[in-house]
């Protein structure tokens, strides 16, 4: 009984899903990208965030920094080229 008690906390935690990367602004030189409020560090290439920015650039999307919304929030900046 025990087992089920500590697994279900676990279980519920498990059903939160976390909302993918959203651009928040696009002008046709630069995209916003609101996800996680940290900065994305030199592998920036490696992340879903960068993904969407060439994804919504449409050519090579150049990281230039983060901007902390909320305690949770951040928007990342990126220059299409």
């Amino acid at each position: 009984m025990r087992l089920v008690v500590l697994a279900l906390p676990v279980s519920l935690a498990a059903c939160i899903a976390v909302p993918p990367p959203m651009v928040s602004d696009y002008n046709g030189h630069m995209v916003k990208i609101v996800d996680h409020p940290y900065a994305l560090g030199d592998k920036y290439k490696q992340s879903p965030i960068y993904t969407l920015a060439k994804e919504t650039c449409g050519k090579e999307a150049v990281y230039q920094g983060m901007r902390q919304i909320n305690e949770y929030q951040g928007e990342h900046v990126f220059l299409c080229r």
